[in-house]
């Protein structure tokens, strides 16, 4: 099981520009109710000169330092890819790409089309719907 990290440039207006991988919760945490999102990426480093070129737009304070290294996971491209299935969950390991990993995400309803049904439909654990939904992922070395 393969999926890619999204990386999320949100606006908190009048207070600043941020890039995350935790769109909304980021936010939420810092207990900002006004939020929008901008612009999305798959590639951090995109993302994160993106980021200071939107700050400086907007006239926000620009990040003394990039995101993908102020960030615990500083990745190269190659290595955004993680490996979710677990040899002793019994799923057969399998792709799942950008385009089914955001499905996943806009199919996701609480209590209505439930972790269990997505992972059903995608022939995966649940564990791995609940970490595209919730934009979390365990690194496995080496990929």
């Amino acid at each position: 099981m393969y999926i890619i990290y999204m990386y999320y440039i949100y606006h908190i207006p009048g207070i600043k520009i941020g890039c995350t991988i935790d769109y909304p919760y980021r936010c939420i945490k810092q207990n900002y109710t006004e939020y929008e999102l901008l612009e999305t990426y798959e590639d951090g480093w995109i993302a994160g000169d993106r980021e200071i070129e939107l700050q400086k737009q907007y006239g926000y304070p620009v990040d003394r330092q990039h995101y993908m290294k102020n960030s615990k996971m500083v990745l190269t491209r190659s290595q955004q890819c993680f490996n979710l299935a677990g040899a002793k969950s019994g799923i057969s390991r399998r792709h799942l790409n950008f385009e089914q990993a955001e499905e996943v995400r806009s199919k996701y309803i609480p209590r209505k089309y439930t972790a269990k049904i997505l992972a059903k439909e995608y022939n995966v654990s649940i564990s791995v719907i609940k970490f595209i939904v919730q934009n979390r992922h365990k690194v496995k070395k080496g990929i």
